[in-house]
């Protein structure tokens, strides 16, 4: 073969390499591009679903029985948590959050979460806080005779006395003497036309042979309305024992329970009568 004949043959098979190269670089690129659309719709598709889940979580109405204006009493904190959930979600224009026990009770008690909300409360301009504030006599503790009839709510969450009662008809009987001297003392609390009393307990027994608006009407009161207690709606919250950090048989907010907002009944307090504490076997009157 001449030199010129093999020269040109050289220069085909490098022509042929070099488009063999050139397509091969080709499909790469095709494939690259496809790989990075297939990932860009792969994306969007997953963003569309995390917007869904998102707005469906946005837009699942929960009942908040609070206003924006409203001047709230709670009673019964354990580590506060439900006050410190409230002024997260600016809920209300002011909160007073009241104890039985002593700070430094609950420092005992609750040691890794009361410090950080007290601290949170008392950072606030829309937030008191006191202890040792007794539930059944509001109108004579000396911190909140300046208030007497001022709050648009009253909130006892999940009252429970603390004790280990074995004999379960006297354990009712305790906690509706409990209610009962609640309601009447928040009376003095609330605003006399407008003001409302809110209180949340577990459904199932023992809560409801409390017969709690049977209660609150011998107290003067109506309910106003009812509805579950979604503990999501109030996401900082941890309801704890009465006597310690923990839970019960089971975690609380695997528990359903509702609110039962009462607003004062004018012309039942003309006719309220002492009421007759029930028992076990007697079954609640669900009419108002």
């Amino acid at each position: 073969m001449g030199r010129g004949r093999l020269a040109g043959a050289l220069a085909k098979e490098q022509l042929k390499v070099k488009e063999a190269a050139l397509r091969e670089k080709a499909e790469e690129r095709r494939k690259e591009k496809q790989k990075h659309v297939k990932a860009k719709a792969s994306g969007i598709k997953k963003q569309k679903d995390v917007t869904s889940e998102e707005t469906t979580m946005t837009t699942k109405r929960y009942w908040i029985p609070f206003e924006r204006q409203n001047k709230v009493l709670l009673i019964g904190e354990g580590d506060y948590s439900f006050a410190y959930s409230m002024l997260r979600q600016d809920l209300v224009c002011f909160l007073t959050a009241t104890s039985l026990d002593s700070e430094q009770q609950l420092l005992v008690k609750y040691p890794s979460t009361v410090r950080l909300h007290l601290d949170y409360l008392r950072e606030s301009a829309k937030a008191e806080t006191f202890f040792e504030i007794d539930g059944t006599m509001l109108e004579k503790s000396k911190p909140l005779r300046q208030n007497i009839g001022r709050y648009d709510m009253c909130v006892f969450n999940f009252p429970h006395l603390g004790n280990s009662i074995k004999d379960q008809d006297r354990n009712i009987r305790q906690h509706q003497e409990l209610m009962l001297s609640f309601f009447k003392s928040a009376r003095h609390m609330i605003n006399p036309i407008t003001g409302k009393i809110l209180v949340t307990l577990f459904d199932g027994e023992p809560y409801s042979f409390w017969n709690i608006k049977q209660l609150a009407r011998s107290a003067g009161y109506s309910l106003h309305r009812s509805g579950a207690f979604e503990w999501d709606a109030f996401p900082e919250y941890n309801h704890h024992l009465t006597s310690k950090e923990g839970h019960t048989s089971k975690p609380q907010r695997t528990r359903a329970a509702r609110m039962y907002l009462f607003a004062i009944h004018h012309e039942s307090l003309k006719k309220a009568s002492k009421i007759k504490v029930k028992s076990k076997s007697q079954n609640e009157d669900d009419s108002d």
